[in-house]
């Protein structure tokens, strides 16, 4: 058995053993991965019921909101339009 055979042999060896190493780290990592997926379904499903939740309050307030708006649109324009009846008829008053 030569140099060259011995290092044949010690070069397979060591791709081998490298290949073994490398497949035990990717069962780790791929446990792992798992692990944490797990770990992390319950706090996913539990940030969409709170923004589902959110959602539902944004809708009633900006509905509720959405109406007092138009009724205070409406209440100012009523007022605006007092207001302006009155100033003209001041104005008439005082100019005859």
């Amino acid at each position: 058995m030569g140099a060259a055979e011995l290092l044949a042999i010690l070069s397979d060896l060591i791709i081998i053993i490298v290949s073994g190493l490398i497949l035990v780290l990717l069962v780790i990592l791929t446990f792992m991965a798992f692990v944490l997926y797990r770990k992390l379904v319950p706090i996913i499903e539990s940030t969409k019921e709170a923004s589902d939740r959110v959602n539902k309050v944004t809708e009633v307030v900006h509905g509720q909101l959405g109406r007092s708006s138009n009724v205070l649109v409406t209440t100012g324009s009523i007022i605006k339009l007092i207001i302006g009846l009155s100033r003209r008829k001041g104005e008439k008053d005082g100019k005859e």
